[in-house]
C-alpha cells in the first residue's frame, strides 16, 4: 500500500512560473486543478500538510491532527522559492490569488527589482522585460552573474542582460526584504541605494523539512536531509 501526502489539491509546473508572472493570463495552463488527472492509480492521497514525525512510532502528524502511520517514509517534499511554488497548504483560489496579485503590482510598478542572479532570477527578468519594454529592470547578484556555470555563459548572459536594459547590480544587501514586496521600499547595496516598487527574491528559501526538525540526526545545519551515496 502507497500513500502520498501531498501539500496541494492541485499541480503546478513551476518552470513555467516565469512567464506567468509576466502573463498572469496564462496561469491556467500551468495548473492542473483536478486530481483525477494526476493522481497515479491504486495509491492513496492525504491532501494536507505534514508538521511532524514520529519515528518510533513510525507515524507523520498532518496540520490538521490526522495522522498516518508508515512501515517505509520516503521525503521528498522539495524547497520554497517565493511566488515560483506554492506554499503547502494553500488552496487553489488562494494560489491563484497570490499570483495574480503579484503581477498586477508589476504591471503598475515603475522599477522592478529582482534578487538572485541565478537560473530563476534571471529567467524572470527576460520574461519580465519582454512583456515590459519600458519598465526599470534591476537583477541583484550576490557576487556574479549565474555564478555555478561556465565562464563562457556568464559572459554571454551578462550581454544578453545589456543589450535588454536589465541592470546587473552585485553586492550583498544587509537589508534587502527576505520575502516579497509589492509596494515602494529601498534597499543599500554597497555604496548604492536602490529603489524599488515591487521586490522579488527569486532564490531557494531552503527545503521544506520543517517537520522533521523534532527528529535526531536527521537534518543538517541547512534543513538538508541527510542521506548517504545511495540518497537513502
Amino acid at each position: 500500500q502507497v500513500t502520498m501526502i501531498q501539500g496541494t489539491k492541485f499541480v503546478e509546473w513551476p518552470l513555467a512560473m516565469t512567464v506567468v508572472l509576466a502573463h498572469p493570463e496564462k496561469h491556467d495552463q500551468a495548473i492542473s486543478p483536478n486530481p483525477a488527472a494526476f493522481q497515479v492509480p491504486k495509491v492513496e492521497y492525504k491532501y494536507g500538510v505534514a508538521t511532524e514525525v514520529d519515528a518510533s512510532a513510525k507515524t507523520v502528524t498532518l496540520r490538521d491532527r490526522e495522522v498516518v502511520p508508515y512501515d517505509a517514509l520516503v521525503v521528498a517534499t522539495g524547497f520554497s522559492m517565493p511566488l515560483i511554488y506554492p506554499d503547502p497548504g494553500v488552496s487553489l483560489q488562494e494560489r491563484k490569488d497570490e499570483v495574480r496579485q503579484a503581477a498586477e503590482a508589476m504591471k503598475r510598478a515603475g522599477t522592478i527589482v529582482i534578487s538572485g542572479g541565478g537560473v530563476v532570477g534571471l529567467e524572470l527578468a527576460g520574461d519580465l522585460r519582454v512583456a515590459y519594454p519600458d519598465k526599470r529592470i534591476m537583477l541583484l547578484c550576490r557576487d556574479q552573474l549565474l555564478a555555478q556555470f561556465p565562464v563562457a555563459t556568464r559572459e554571454k548572459a551578462k550581454a544578453a542582460c545589456e543589450a535588454r536594459k536589465i541592470e546587473l547590480v552585485y553586492g550583498v544587501s544587509e537589508d534587502a526584504p527576505s520575502c516579497v514586496r509589492l509596494e515602494p521600499g529601498e534597499l543599500h547595496v554597497a555604496d548604492h541605494t536602490v529603489s524599488y516598487d515591487v521586490f522579488l527574491p527569486m532564490y531557494s528559501k531552503g527545503p521544506n523539512t520543517g517537520f522533521l526538525t523534532g527528529m535526531p540526526k536527521v537534518l543538517d545545519g541547512k534543513g538538508n536531509v541527510m542521506v548517504n551515496k545511495h540518497l537513502q
